[in-house]
């Protein structure tokens, strides 16, 4: 009798014993799953900085061996769903500049105008729901310049160019 008690506690250690292994085997998937969805968030969100920053690298292709490349100052503005953030830059006339415009909103499209004080028409653009950002080189005089977005006239980015 004492044998096959002996017998039984050692089928329940053993039960025991797999219900732990299988628990940290869980624990052990779950952990490497978590790292894979950390590393390919970290990724993503690498590749993407570095394609805008890498469609802007020179301002000229054609550049001697002897001339140095200067890369543009960016100009980083936020438009989020109560209006552009900052609303307003002031800069001096220096070189030219790399105008970022990262779509916030959570507005499918949202179309841009760049004009300037006196209403001319400089660019136009629309950043699409996929791409959430519009970048383009500005080698603009001195002057005041507006950002407008299309049906929206409050919201508005005053940028001013001094000489």
């Amino acid at each position: 009798m004492n044998q096959l008690l002996d017998n039984c506690n050692f089928q329940l250690a053993g039960k025991d014993r797999m219900k732990h292994v299988r628990a940290s085997a869980k624990r052990i998937v779950l952990g490497v799953a978590g790292l894979c969805f950390l590393l390919s968030a970290i990724g993503f969100a690498v590749s993407k900085r570095h394609r805008i920053a890498s469609a802007f690298l020179t301002l000229s292709p054609s550049i001697n061996a002897a001339q140095t490349v200067e890369k543009p100052e960016v100009l980083l503005v936020t438009l989020s769903p109560t209006g552009f953030d900052p609303p307003q830059v002031s800069r001096a006339k220096r070189n030219p500049f790399l105008l970022v415009i990262e779509n916030r909103t959570g507005l499918d499209a949202v179309a841009l105008t760049l004009n300037r004080d006196t209403g001319m028409q400089l660019k136009a653009a629309t950043i699409h729901p996929r791409k959430h950002t519009w970048a383009t080189v500005l080698d603009l005089a001195a002057g005041k310049y507006v950002v407008n977005v299309t049906g929206l006239p409050e919201w508005k980015f005053d940028l001013t160019i001094t000489p």
